[in-house]
């Protein structure tokens, strides 16, 4: 992805009222043939809006009465 890419992306959810939303990554997305040999600066592919569980500290996804906890954020994904 390009910078006029991402940014044009990034805009687009600006206006759509998402400029304040959190950005994560999605690591698994990550995958390169060179990482073997050293490489760890990888292409990303995609920037959306996604809702994803809400991990604590403790490893759980659960709030106090059962219910998921959910965030919705901007995701970077790769390949």
């Amino acid at each position: 992805m390009t910078i006029n890419k991402l940014h044009k992306k990034l805009t687009k959810l600006i206006e759509n009222g998402d400029g304040r939303k959190q950005v994560k990554i999605n690591k698994r997305t990550f995958n390169h043939d060179l990482e073997g040999d050293g490489c760890c600066i990888l292409p990303v592919e995609s920037c959306d809006i996604e809702t994803i569980p809400l991990i604590d500290d403790d490893g759980g996804t659960l709030n106090d009465s059962g219910e998921e906890k959910l965030e919705t954020v901007a995701v970077l994904s790769g390949v």
